[in-house]
C-alpha cells in the first residue's frame, strides 16, 4: 500500500512540473497584434502592431507580411523591448485587395499576429492642365494606341504633350468612322462614298459603297470579331437597325432590329473585346448570334449626362455630370456594378465634353476651353 501512495505521489509531482513547466514555456513566448490600418493616401498606408510581452528570447527580426498579387515581406529588424511599431508603405494598387499580418522572429519561433484583410479605397483627384491653345470639338478615335481627332474637316495626332500634329484636310465632310488595323474608314451617308485614311502612309482612298437609305442616320459604329456594324436610325419608320459592313467588298447587309431609345444619350463602349451600350441606366449587350443589342440589367448612377465612355486594362470609365458636378465611376458590366472614384467641382459654359484615354492616364476635354483635366490611372487595379 505504502509502494502505491508511493507511486502515486511521484506521477501526481511529474505532471504538476510538466504543466508547471507548460506555464513557464507559454508565458516566455511574445504576443503580438495589430493595431490599426490607416489610409494616408489612396496608394499608400500604415500599419501600426504592438508587442504586449517581449518574451524571454530575443527578438531578431519583426516586421509586416503583405500579401497581394505577390507577398511581400517588410523586415523592421531587431526589436529590444515590447511596445508598438510601424511601418508606410507608398506602392499599394488602388481598388485591389491586401491581407496583412504582423510577425516576430527569435532563433527559437516565429510568432505571426492575426491576419486583416483591407482593400486600398477607390479615389483619386483631378490635374488641371492649361493649354496654349484650345482643342478643337470633334469626334476621337483610338488607332494601335494614338488618339487622332476629327474636326472642321481636319484630320490630326493628339499626343501626349495635348497638341495635334499631323493635320490633314479631309476630301469631304464625314460622320461616323470605323478602324480597321492602321486606317480609318469615314463615311458620310449622303454619299455612297467610304473614305480610308491609312495613318502611316497619310493618304486618302475613296471607295464606293451601298448606304442602306438616305432616311437612316447613323448613331454609332462598333466592332466585334473583327466584323464591323453600324446603328442606324431610321427617321421614316422611326426605328434602329443594325447594320454589317464588309471591308472586302463595301457592302451594307441589313442584320436585325435594335431596342435601344436612340434619343436617350446612348454610350457605345467596349469591355473585353466586347461591344456595350450603356443608355439612361440601362446596360446592353452586342449579341452577335441575333446581330443586335440585347438589354441585360439595370445600373443606376442617376439621372446624370454621361460623356463618353472609355474602357483600359479592361476596366470600364464612366464619366456623369449633375449640373456642375462631376463624378467618375468604375463600372464591371459582368457584376453589374459602379463603384465612384471621385468628383470634380467646375462650371463648364458648354455641357459637351469628349472623353479619351492617353498613356494611362484618363483625359477629360471640355467643350471651348483651353485646359483640360487629366487623371493618372496607372495604379489602379
Amino acid at each position: 500500500m505504502k509502494k502505491i501512495f508511493f507511486y502515486i505521489s511521484v506521477v501526481v509531482v511529474m505532471f504538476s512540473c510538466i504543466k508547471d513547466a507548460e506555464h513557464s514555456l507559454l508565458r516566455n513566448y511574445a504576443t503580438i497584434n495589430i493595431e490599426s490600418i490607416t489610409y494616408l493616401t489612396a496608394s499608400s498606408v500604415k500599419f501600426s502592431a504592438s508587442i504586449s510581452n517581449y518574451g524571454s528570447e530575443v527578438i531578431i527580426d519583426h516586421g509586416f507580411i503583405l500579401e497581394g498579387k505577390t507577398d511581400t515581406r517588410i523586415s523592421l529588424g531587431k526589436l529590444d523591448q515590447s511596445g508598438q511599431f510601424t511601418c508606410e508603405v507608398n506602392d499599394i494598387v488602388i481598388g485591389r485587395k491586401y491581407l496583412v499580418k504582423a510577425y516576430i522572429k527569435t532563433n527559437k519561433y516565429v510568432i505571426y499576429s492575426k491576419v486583416e484583410i483591407f482593400e486600398s479605397p477607390l479615389s483619386a483627384s483631378w490635374n488641371k492642365i492649361n493649354l496654349t491653345d484650345r482643342i478643337q470639338f470633334g469626334r476621337f478615335f483610338n488607332v494601335n494606341n494614338k488618339v487622332y481627332i476629327y474636326y472642321n474637316k481636319n484630320i490630326a495626332e493628339l499626343k501626349a504633350d495635348y497638341h495635334l500634329y499631323n493635320q490633314q484636310v479631309c476630301p469631304d465632310y464625314l460622320w461616323e468612322s470605323f478602324v480597321i488595323d492602321d486606317a480609318v474608314y469615314f463615311f458620310n451617308i449622303n454619299r455612297n462614298i467610304i473614305w480610308r485614311y491609312n495613318t502611316v502612309t497619310i493618304t486618302w482612298t475613296a471607295c464606293e459603297t451601298n448606304f442602306p437609305d438616305i432616311n437612316y442616320v447613323s448613331i454609332f459604329s462598333f466592332t466585334q470579331n473583327d466584323r464591323y456594324y453600324t446603328l442606324f436610325f431610321s427617321n421614316y419608320l422611326q426605328e434602329s437597325y443594325i447594320f454589317e459592313f464588309d471591308p472586302n467588298t463595301y457592302v451594307w447587309t441589313q442584320r436585325n432590329k435594335c431596342e435601344i431609345d436612340v434619343f436617350k444619350n446612348p454610350n457605345m463602349f467596349y469591355y473585353k473585346n466586347k461591344a456595350y451600350v450603356y443608355c439612361t441606366n440601362e446596360l446592353w449587350y452586342f449579341n452577335e448570334d441575333l446581330a443586335t443589342f440585347q438589354l441585360k440589367s439595370n445600373i443606376d448612377i442617376g439621372l446624370n449626362w454621361i460623356y463618353p465612355i472609355v474602357t483600359l486594362n479592361d476596366r470600364v470609365y464612366m464619366i456623369s455630370r449633375n449640373e456642375n458636378i462631376i463624378d467618375l465611376f468604375i463600372c464591371d458590366p459582368e457584376n453589374n456594378t459602379v463603384k465612384k472614384i471621385c468628383t470634380l467641382h467646375d462650371y463648364f459654359s458648354d455641357s459637351f465634353a469628349h472623353v479619351v484615354v492617353i498613356n494611362d492616364k484618363i483625359v477629360f476635354i471640355p467643350n471651348g476651353v483651353t485646359y483640360i483635366y487629366e487623371l493618372d490611372i496607372s495604379k489602379f487595379e
